[in-house]
């Protein structure tokens, strides 16, 4: 956890502690990993438990919370956190790296599009 300064409306200073959001992201993905079949994904915790768990109700937070000199961040402003880290740090798993002249495994879905250059049948375009 990081902690750094602000001032509140009345100009007091207040440090604000903020999560390891690195850390909080691999912490949900394990327990994702932990319960992968369906019957056990009712038993999953939500990502919000999680951060609440994890962050906000931290033993180290709620001591520095507790006399109102430190805060936490809101529990949407963390999970947005989350979004933009995912976004920048993490690539989405469908995302396959083709190497040419290897097979190429592609799937698709709904209506069957044409593809193929008549011209040279090794060339694909599909768009």
């Amino acid at each position: 956890m990081v902690k750094r300064t602000q001032f509140n409306e009345q100009g007091q200073k207040i440090d604000v502690i903020r999560p390891n959001i690195a850390q909080l992201y691999q912490t949900i993905q394990e327990e994702k990993r932990s319960v992968r079949n369906s019957i056990r994904n009712k038993l999953q915790l939500p990502e919000s438990e999680i951060i609440k768990r994890d962050y906000i109700n931290h033993p180290k937070n709620l001591e520095l919370t507790a006399d109102g000199s430190a805060k936490t961040l809101s529990l949407s402003r963390t999970q947005a956190l989350l979004r933009k880290y995912e976004k920048e740090h993490v690539a989405p798993p469908y995302r396959q790296v083709h190497i040419y002249g290897n097979e190429v495994q592609m799937d698709f879905t709904g209506v069957t599009i044409p593809y193929g250059n008549p011209n040279n049948p090794s060339m694909f375009d599909i768009i």
